[in-house]
């Protein structure tokens, strides 16, 4: 967590260039969240009725502990990246649905492509057969040819 807040103080991305400011808005956003659930997880670790300060020492104190879900502003970001979740799943499934018609139709193509090979293999041996039955008529013609001049 010191590592990640350090980076985001730094305010550079992983590729060594400067974030911009809504970057640096959300890398902070996602740190503090980041930061109360690793408090929330000291606290749910912590005995009951102790509380946990920022060191992570526990100190038994009368105080109701406190759940992420309470703060509004973290309700209303876990909603945000709920929805972003959606957008994202639904983007996920129009891009399986069009690589699953790219693979039907490069199926497609490869038998197309298989047929038109086995239609080569034989024109180009009905040629063969052809060009040498010409070669023997051409080698009878030049044969007459000889014998009549």
């Amino acid at each position: 967590l010191k590592a990640l807040n350090d980076k985001s103080q730094r305010r550079f991305d992983g590729t060594g260039k400067p974030m911009s400011d809504a970057q640096g808005i959300r890398l902070g956003a996602k740190n503090a969240m980041r930061e109360q659930l690793l408090n929330l997880r000291k606290n749910q670790n912590a005995p009951m009725g102790s509380e946990v300060d920022e060191e992570g020492k526990t100190g038994m104190r009368a105080t109701r502990q406190a759940r992420l879900e309470d703060d509004p502003k973290t309700r209303e970001q876990m909603k945000q990246i709920a929805a972003d979740d959606r957008k994202i799943a639904a983007g996920l499934d129009t891009i399986s649905k069009g690589v699953s018609r790219l693979n039907e139709i490069a199926q497609q193509i490869g038998a197309e492509l298989d047929s038109q090979n086995k239609m080569l293999d034989e024109t180009e041996e009905k040629v063969d057969k052809q060009t040498n039955k010409l070669s023997k008529i051409n080698g009878r013609l030049s044969k007459l040819v000889k014998k009549s001049s």
